[in-house]
């Protein structure tokens, strides 16, 4: 019986987001900026490597690069 319903889940699953995703866009909210790029943002607002990395969940070596090619 679990069978029948696996495949109708999987595409409830997939629909989900995809509704959230375009819902969002079109209130003007979703931006699609990856989370490399909310790095500069942070250290300009008082915020260290570590506490950038940690709140991405990155770590600190790719706060350290994205640092570096923002500079260069």
């Amino acid at each position: 019986m679990l069978a029948v319903f696996a495949p109708f889940e999987t595409d409830v699953r997939r629909d989900r987001p995809a509704e959230g995703i375009a819902k969002t866009k079109k209130d003007g909210v979703y931006t699609g900026e990856s989370r490399a790029s909310a790095g500069p943002v942070m250290l300009k607002g008082g915020n260290g490597p570590a506490a950038i990395a940690r709140s991405l969940g990155v770590s600190r070596m790719s706060v350290y690069r994205i640092m570096r090619e923002c500079a260069g």
